[in-house]
């Protein structure tokens, strides 16, 4: 990751670069995130399986929202 993407990430979560670092290496060796494309053009890719699980999960904290609402 290029330094830029990681003090950029870090800035906007408030936390170390080194953990956005460390955190984008073992989600890159699980095969959770790929690099589709070059460095300068290219872009990170969450895995299908994993994007559709957090749809589900979204999902399902919607449907629990509404239904505190009600």
């Amino acid at each position: 990751m290029s330094e830029k993407m990681s003090e950029k990430m870090s800035e906007k979560e408030g936390v170390n670069e080194r953990t956005i670092e460390r955190d984008m290496a073992k989600l890159k060796k699980l095969g959770i995130l790929t690099r589709e494309g070059g460095r300068k053009e290219g872009k990170w890719v969450i895995s299908e399986r994993v994007a559709s699980h957090k749809m589900i999960y979204e999902k399902n904290k919607m449907n629990k929202s509404r239904e505190e609402i009600l």
